[in-house]
């Protein structure tokens, strides 16, 4: 939600720095633009911070202005308007009629310079102006040349989300030539003095203007055409949400209130480098005063020390003899200079001739030989060396006598028996003998199997469940009759008989016994303990969906690229981006990637449709989940795979997660074709 991608966006109107200039010059000939970042042909749109996405109560920068006209600035300032007369651009039906216009009180600040230095605020505060201006809505949705609610730039061709628009203010101030420059103004929940939600055009389809307007930060223009940026890659703010921003060099910095206001204002060095509000100053030359009179002489000043002699000039045109001035008193004798370089080494003059060779000395006495000196230390032995290459082998010597045969052995074992040989041939044929007496019958043979039983009859209706009965355990009454039997279902289909097994022999039927006499009855027991509860019943098909009911709609998306692993951002925080998806949140948090907190009763998260720009083919697929991030659970998700390619949804299924708990959206792509691809998500909650 910092000044990074999602609220880095473009935007339309074609105006010149000409035209500009004619609505900012209207005081005479005398003005002079002495400082200028605006682009000599305004495009549709252009980069720009958004105060109520981003929670900023003021943004500026640093200027320093060339030439020397101070007096009565004009200041011209870019916005960026994403508002609709009604609908808006993330829903696609924005509708603007031609020339509707919002009013929105816009402050503009002009300090002394700070320090400078990480986490300071600029110094005291030169002047200030709050002019209210009429600014207008961005146009409507083109669908014929653009996509995701954006309109179109006849002139130039193209499709902006936001409305390039300037305005400008008037100060009767004179300007040092270093200033800071601060635009500030209220949205529904920043600013010195927040609207609050209570507003008319709170609940109106398009909402309030002045949350979808922006101001044009420079962030590709480069150096400015007029003046310098003495801070060109800090800039000053105001920011509630500094403490989550985004890159993570950001992360806590400056320290910001909940609360803000204009005067948490500061340099910021570490992050969002290179973002300066887009702007123009104009400032006029002030009349010449009447020349003042002239001022005693004052007493002539020691004369200072000759400075060193500056590089010749070239040599002007010889102006006209003057005349003869009287001469002046010789000056003082100057200090000696400093001694010149040594000059190069003459010439080697000639070689003068060889000298005659002196005589020898007498050669001297030898001296007396020295004591022997003490002898060293045994040195350490040396490794022993590799063992050598075995010599040739030796004549074989001739064979001995051949000795004494020794006594005979004992025998050895017996071996295994041989194989057993061939059977013999087969003898001929007896004669057949008496066909011998039948045997007895076999036993009887097994059952067939049973048929199959036939369906359970159709069960009757349940009687009405009586009336309840007075609690508290009674006397236990008589048993009542026995109800009538209920109807015997329909006998199912008789089975196919089973194979009739052999019979068996018949055994013999044994002796009647004598029938006993009838016993009497028993005592009735008491009634049993009542069974335990069946086994509940298959649950029966699901019915057919009824229709949605009046659930919300939430959208995330990013129309830039969007890696492996990250999170979409909830656009009606921040408008569409991604990033790195945040840890579990419990409670407040103004991450642009979460939508929470969940309502009072909690949040039943259906009807998951995605759709993107990658088209899968082969094994690749992307996962969209919609995850709670408070518990790390995956409410839904949809998978896009080389049958749907370039979208998924998820009718069938839902998730829910409990009051004050955030929600976030995860893409997780395998492959490469399907990776780093911008999408648009939207579910019911």
């Amino acid at each position: 939600m910092r000044l990074t991608r999602h609220r880095l966006v473009r935007t339309a109107l074609t105006a010149t720095a000409a035209t500009i200039a004619a609505m900012v010059a209207a005081t005479g000939a005398q003005a002079t633009v002495i400082y200028n970042s605006i682009p000599s042909t305004l495009p549709g749109n252009v980069t720009s911070e958004s105060f109520e996405a981003g929670g900023i109560s003021q943004f500026g920068g640093a200027v320093s202005f060339a030439g020397g006209a101070r007096s009565e600035p004009k200041i011209t300032v870019v916005m960026s308007s994403w508002g609709c007369e009604s609908g808006t651009w993330f829903t696609e039906n924005c509708s603007t009629t031609p020339g509707a216009t919002f009013e929105e009180p816009i402050t503009l600040n002009i300090y002394n310079p700070g320090a400078g230095t990480e986490g300071s605020p600029p110094g005291s505060l030169i002047a200030s102006v709050t002019q209210t201006f009429h600014i207008p809505y961005r146009p409507s949705f083109e669908p014929v040349h653009c996509t995701e609610g954006k309109w179109y730039d006849v002139s130039e061709g193209k499709c902006y989300y936001g409305l390039a628009t300037p305005i400008t203010f008037e100060l009767s101030t004179v300007l040092p030539n270093q200033v800071v420059i601060g635009i500030a103004y209220n949205t529904s929940d920043y600013g010195e003095h927040p609207y609050g939600d209570a507003t008319a055009c709170h609940s109106s389809s398009a909402g309030c203007g002045y949350d979808s307007l922006n101001v044009g930060a420079e962030t590709e223009a480069g150096e400015p055409s007029t003046g310098t940026q003495p801070f060109p890659s800090d800039l000053y703010a105001n920011d509630a949400l500094s403490e989550t921003a985004e890159p993570e060099e950001c992360n806590g910095y400056p320290p910001a209130s909940k609360n803000p206001s204009v005067d948490n204002f500061v340099l910021w060095t570490k992050c969002r480098t290179g973002e300066q509000p887009i702007i123009e100053v104009e400032a006029a030359t002030g009349p010449t005063g009447p020349t003042g009179e002239t001022g005693a002489t004052g007493p002539t000043g020691v004369t200072g020390a000759t400075g060193a002699t500056g590089a010749t000039g070239p040599t002007g045109e010889t102006g006209a003899t003057g005349p003869t001035g009287v001469t002046g008193a010789t000056g003082a004798t100057g200090a000696t200079g400093p001694t010149g370089p040594t000059g190069e080494t003459g010439a080697t003059g000639p070689t003068g001739l060889t000298g005659a060779t002196g005589a020898t000395g007498p050669t001297g006495a030898t001296g007396a030989t020295g004591n022997a000196g003490a002898t060293g230390a045994t040195g350490a032995t040396g490794n022993t060396g590799a063992t050598g290459n075995t010599g040739p082998q030796g004549v074989t010597g001739s064979t001995g006598a051949t000795g004494q045969t020794g006594a005979t052995g004992n025998t050895g074992a017996t071996g295994n028996a041989g194989a057993t040989g061939n059977a013999g041939a087969t003898g001929p044929t007896g004669p057949t003998g008496n066909t011998g007496n039948t045997g007895n019958t076999g036993a009887t043979g097994n059952t067939g199997l049973q048929g199959v039983t036939g369906s359970t009859g159709a069960t009757g209706q349940t009687g009405a469940t009586g009336a309840t009965g007075v609690s508290g355990t009674g006397v236990t009454g008589p048993t009542g009759p026995t109800g009538p039997t209920g109807q015997t279902g329909a006998t199912g289909t008789t089975g196919a008989t089973g194979v009739t097994g052999s019979t068996g022999v018949t055994g013999a039927t044994g002796a009647t016994g004598s029938t006993g006499g009838t016993g009497s009855s028993g005592a009735k027991g008491t009634t049993g303990a009542t069974g335990s509860t069946g086994t509940t019943g298959a649950t029966g098909s699901t019915g057919a969906t009824g229709q949605a009911g009046n659930a919300a709609i939430a959208t995330f998306a990013s129309f830039q690229s969007v890696s492996s692993g990250e999170c979409l951002n909830y656009t009606e925080l921040a408008g569409p981006g991604a990033g790195s998806c945040p840890g579990k949140t419990v409670g407040f948090s103004s991450s642009s990637l979460l939508a929470g907190p969940t309502p009072a009763s909690g949040a039943t998260v259906t009807n998951l449709y995605a759709d993107t720009s990658a088209t899968v083919t082969g094994s690749e697929s992307v996962l969209v989940a919609v995850i709670d991030n408070t518990t790390g659970a995956t409410l839904l998700s949809c998978t896009v795979n080389s049958t749907t390619k370039s979208y998924c949804s998820n009718t069938t299924g839902s998730g829910s997660a409990v009051p004050g708990d955030n929600i976030e959206v995860k893409v997780t792509a395998t492959g490469s074709t399907c990776n780093n691809k911008t999408w648009r998500v939207r579910f019911r909650y």
